[in-house]
């Protein structure tokens, strides 16, 4: 990503735009933050940081969208971008425990295949946990920082899938707080 040398202005309209995506596609975007955006001082600056953007190849050259949810990127862009995505995923997963013994009963947490998966592949589950954190790199580092902890302290408790579904994370964090007293919800899926 470094290769695109994007301002912060940049950077930030390109998520902007992403999140407006989200929402048109699957109701999970914020498209009201581009809107925000926009109305207070985002105007102004719009045409220019939109063709810097077409400049480097970040934006179709011949883009020219009705709102931000129809702006299309260029595909070696987002094939980077999904990259970043997957090493993201590829960290968590190697942080996150391979099983726990619960109960006496050992239960494999890194199990996303099966005949009721969510994910078809790791890639799957790598970019949808990007997703839900937005890509942001200091949330990745929280929740590393967290299943770290986690794993000392005997809190995992569910699945890798589980826990990037459901936001397991925000769960931790509350555990944590709480000077580690409380339980994680249980949520054991196993695959048959």
């Amino acid at each position: 990503m470094a290769q695109y040398n994007l301002t912060a202005d940049e950077l930030l309209l390109v998520y902007l735009f992403f999140l407006a995506q989200r929402e048109e596609n699957d109701g999970l975007g914020h498209g009201e933050l581009f809107a925000h955006w926009y109305t207070n001082g985002g105007a102004e600056r719009l045409h220019d940081l939109f063709e810097s953007l077409k400049n480097k190849n970040i934006i179709n050259k011949d883009c020219k969208p009705n709102g931000p949810s129809d702006v299309e990127f260029n595909k070696t862009f987002i094939k980077g971008f999904m990259k970043h995505s997957d090493v993201l995923g590829q960290e968590l997963w190697n942080e996150y425990p391979d099983y726990s013994i619960i109960r006496g009963v050992k239960y494999p947490w890194k199990n996303i295949a099966g005949r009721n998966s969510t994910f078809n592949s790791q890639s799957d589950l790598f970019y949808f946990y990007a997703k839900q954190i937005g890509n942001n790199i200091n949330k990745h580092n929280e929740i590393l920082n967290l299943v770290k902890w986690a794993k000392q302290n005997g809190k995992i408790n569910c699945s890798l899938r589980e826990f990037v579904i459901s936001h397991q994370w925000e769960q931790l964090q509350r555990v944590k707080d709480s000077g580690g007293e409380g339980e994680t919800v249980e949520s054991i899926f196993i695959d048959e």
